[in-house]
């Protein structure tokens, strides 16, 4: 299936589309005409908006299904290899899949808003993955270390990495300090 999907999508993009979208957005039910409408309800005051996804997640079972075999996906080594752990890794793939589809869908938000250069965009994850052995719940790196990406054409430099070590009770006085706003005292 992973192949075959492949080659449809080249096929999509040589066209002048992505197939890809399309499996995505039909295994989806996400509606981002809220996000959109909260963005433009009134221009002339600022706004913040969260899209919180909770993909992927286990049962993981709202990602495209059959978008990666199972049988060609190369485990991590401190998972038990048997078909069980390889579906549900392929099924955990398509959610990822699906959580960057997302994340596509409300960057074109902001695009068709007119808001995507002055707009900081905040990615973060909470933890690891849950599956067993050095997941979530767990002081192994991939319990511990959650994804955090920053985009803010003009002000952050695309491409650019940082060192600073930050955790979530980090980002509400950071997100105040960069829009003017004052923290509330008993915040560090």
């Amino acid at each position: 299936m992973e192949t075959e999907i492949k080659t449809q999508n080249a096929a999509a993009e040589a066209a002048g589309g992505t197939l890809l979208d399309e499996i995505l957005a039909e295994a989806n039910d996400d509606d981002f005409s809220k996000s959109r409408n909260w963005i433009i309800k009134d221009p002339a005051k600022p706004w913040m908006l969260v899209f919180a996804s909770n993909d992927p997640h286990a049962p993981w079972d709202r990602g495209a299904p059959g978008m990666f075999d199972p049988a060609k996906i190369t485990l991590p080594w401190y998972l038990h290899d048997n078909a069980d752990t390889r579906q549900n890794f392929a099924n955990y793939y398509a959610e990822i899949s699906k959580l960057d589809w997302q994340v596509g869908e409300m960057l074109k938000v902001l695009e068709s808003t007119g808001q995507a250069d002055n707009t900081l965009v905040l990615f973060v994850s909470e933890q690891g993955n849950s599956f067993p052995m050095g997941g979530k719940w767990t002081l192994y790196d991939n319990g511990i270390r959650a994804a955090a990406i920053a985009r803010w054409p003009g002000k952050i430099a695309a491409g650019s990495v940082s060192e600073h070590l930050g955790y979530f009770p980090d980002v509400m006085p950071t997100i105040a300090e960069l829009t003017g706003a004052k923290a509330p005292a008993d915040t560090d």
